[in-house]
């Protein structure tokens, strides 16, 4: 069983807190992953997009977002370098 210190200050080993967070890591990665796909089935949309913002090389962004969408969501799904894979995620490029 995974212990985890809550803010609390109480250990949370139960099982239905880790079938919580399971489903929350699953919707979560979800999310990022779909998004990735989106972009990559759009990558003139995607990268115009980014143009827009003002980024340089829209298609080298385009393919950077892809991947770190895509690779990230798997990773939060799977449980790799999870702290590290939701810091990229949360400064994910513009829309």
């Amino acid at each position: 069983m995974v212990a985890v210190r809550r803010l609390d200050g109480n250990d949370s080993t139960g099982l239905g807190w880790l079938i919580g967070a399971l489903v929350w890591r699953a919707l979560v990665s979800a999310i990022f992953i779909w998004s990735g796909f989106d972009r990559l089935l759009d990558p003139v949309g995607t990268a115009s997009s980014f143009a827009d913002f003002g980024i340089p090389l829209p298609e080298i962004g385009w393919l950077a977002a892809v991947v770190v969408q895509i690779v990230g969501g798997l990773a939060l799904l799977f449980g790799i370098q999870s702290r590290l894979i939701a810091i990229i995620e949360r400064t994910d490029w513009p829309p």
